[in-house]
């Protein structure tokens, strides 16, 4: 059996004793990282498409179940119905077709890029150039994508659900996934006040900024250093 154990969150980690009956004591969180974009990052998007399309959300990662992408035709829906009309970007894996047909279903028209698998710097792009990332995801062991949203300066909507809360603290957005339509009130007031959507974006970058992949470096670091105490100390006791 294992002398440590590495969680990428303290949801995660309980996730494992509960589930597996772990001592907690051999589990140690250390989070996932995420880099800051270059400084000279251009000011106009690499795909040109997405200039036409602002504004719009963007949806990052795969199509599992837990990814709850059933909210995004209700999130569009709602938006609209208040005459916020945003358009939707996609990057990962495509849509269901029947996803699709019930964005195309809202009215005015909804506007739909699906990028499939992209490069890092129009990924980078992606994020820099939206109005917001919808996370709503029923289950997540860490979110990456939340991280990723907040250090390029798109504020996070996402769910109150797993390890999400954790990773995006008081600098994302929460809606119940109950409740897809409290996540157009979140992005309807991204949209409309611009003060509330830069506050967001600042909150995002300082808390981003605590995830480095230098932190989680050393932190293994200093992990492999405390296994190798333990080995030497089994052997020592031999």
């Amino acid at each position: 059996m294992a002398d440590l154990l590495i969680s990428v969150s303290q949801f995660s980690k309980q996730v494992a004793i509960d589930k597996l009956q772990l001592d907690p004591a051999k589990i140690t969180v250390l989070p996932m990282g995420v880099s800051e974009p270059g400084t000279n990052s251009p000011t106009e998007p690499s795909i040109p498409a997405l200039k036409s399309l602002q504004p719009y959300v963007l949806s990052v990662g795969s199509t599992l179940s837990r990814k709850n992408l059933e909210a995004i035709p209700v999130l569009l829906k709602e938006i609209n119905r208040r005459r916020l009309g945003v358009n939707l970007v996609r990057v990962g894996e495509r849509l269901p077709q029947k996803l699709v047909d019930k964005i195309m279903l809202c009215e005015p028209q909804t506007k739909l890029l699906e990028l499939g698998f992209i490069s890092e710097q129009d990924l980078s792009d992606c994020y820099v150039h939206s109005a917001a990332t919808f996370v709503p995801s029923k289950l997540e062991g860490f979110g990456l994508p939340v991280l990723e949203a907040m250090i390029h300066g798109s504020p996070v909507i996402c769910s109150d659900k797993s390890s999400l809360p954790e990773v995006g603290g008081d600098s994302a957005l929460y809606f119940p996934i109950e409740s897809p339509e409290q996540a157009a009130e979140q992005l309807a007031r991204i949209l409309k006040d611009n003060t509330h959507r830069l506050s967001l974006i600042k909150r995002g970058k300082q808390r981003a900024r605590k995830y480095s992949w230098e932190a989680h470096r050393e932190g293994l670091k200093g992990i492999y250093m405390h296994s190798m105490t333990i080995a030497q100390n089994r052997k020592q006791s031999i």
